[in-house]
């Protein structure tokens, strides 16, 4: 009964995506530049945000790759409005001619550009509490947990592809976003980025590297 429930929540999640996720912005402290961008190796144009000369990709990466990329439950129209899941190798390369997959840098860069003051847990993973409220698309995530949008960045719940058993979990729920750094001197694990329905810190965490996760490109300075 519970995979039911969860199931017909999924789709009405989808429902909602589809109208469409808000990304006016809102905040008047942070000076924001929107724009498009056509990846011209598929012909996708993705919308674009600028904070202090850093230009991020304001929605998921779907470019559909040869192989290490998944929409979610393997539905194609997943894909068009969470994007695609890439395992990190894919997503190191995933990336269009001039951009790049962010590093830990560039994410803890990003949130002090907005203001945020990242605080280091025990294991030294940077939390930025109250910035998801900011990053958040508005609707999308499960139990209003959606956020502000402020700045137009729209985050998606787009959820995990396991790499144990491929099993896809948490759309709606959790957002999750490859960077470009390795976890110390592990061959296996990768920094990510995540944010949650449930609250509104944006948090560093490390996993394997099979994982399927959501890509936002930075462009190179």
């Amino acid at each position: 009964m519970r995979g039911v429930v969860r199931a017909a929540m999924a789709v009405l999640a989808a429902a909602l995506c589809l109208a469409g996720c808000s990304n006016t912005p809102a905040h008047e402290s942070v000076s924001v530049t929107h724009d498009t961008i056509t990846d011209r190796r598929d012909g996708k144009t993705y919308k674009i945000i600028t904070i202090k000369q850093q230009t991020w990709m304001a929605e998921n990466l779907n470019y559909l790759t040869s192989s290490g990329s998944w929409c979610y439950d393997s539905i194609n129209s997943n894909c068009g409005y969470y994007g695609r899941l890439y395992d990190w190798n894919t997503a190191r390369k995933a990336c269009f001619s001039g951009w790049h997959l962010p590093t830990k840098q560039d994410w803890e860069s990003f949130g002090k550009a907005l203001g945020g003051v990242g605080e280091p847990d025990e294991d030294g993973n940077v939390n930025w509490y109250g910035l998801g409220r900011h990053l958040k698309a508005k609707i999308c995530w499960y139990d209003s947990g959606g956020g502000t949008n402020n700045y137009g960045f729209s985050a998606m719940p787009g959820g995990v592809r396991l790499s144990d058993n491929g099993r896809f979990v948490n759309s709606g729920y959790f957002g999750f976003w490859w960077t470009d750094t390795d976890y110390g001197n592990s061959r296996d694990s990768a920094y990510f980025l995540n944010m949650r329905h449930d609250h509104d810190i944006v948090s560093e965490f490390h996993g394997n590297k099979g994982y399927g996760m959501s890509v936002r490109c930075r462009r190179d300075n």
